[in-house]
């Protein structure tokens, strides 16, 4: 089973007021034609992303981190890969 991390997304953060920005991750170690992002909220948390082929984008979710949300799409990838 692949191992799936967190990259520092390629996409501009979005600013936030005085805030700052809105950070993102790129998953990696998708199989061809998948991927997902985890992308922050403006009021706290993280949420995660998934793109596969022939589907529309999904919301999977929102946590506290993005290593949880990281968590969730490797468990996600795990069972499917079964």
């Amino acid at each position: 089973m692949a191992q799936l991390a967190l990259r520092e997304s390629k996409m501009v953060p979005k600013p936030v007021g005085a805030t700052g920005a809105l950070r993102s991750y790129d998953i990696t170690g998708l199989p061809p034609g998948h991927s997902a992002i985890v992308r922050q909220l403006p009021a706290g948390g993280w949420r995660l992303m998934v793109a596969e082929p022939g589907k529309t984008l999904a919301i999977r979710g929102e946590f506290l981190t993005p290593e949880s949300a990281l968590a969730r799409a490797q468990r996600d990838y795990d069972s499917r890969a079964q």
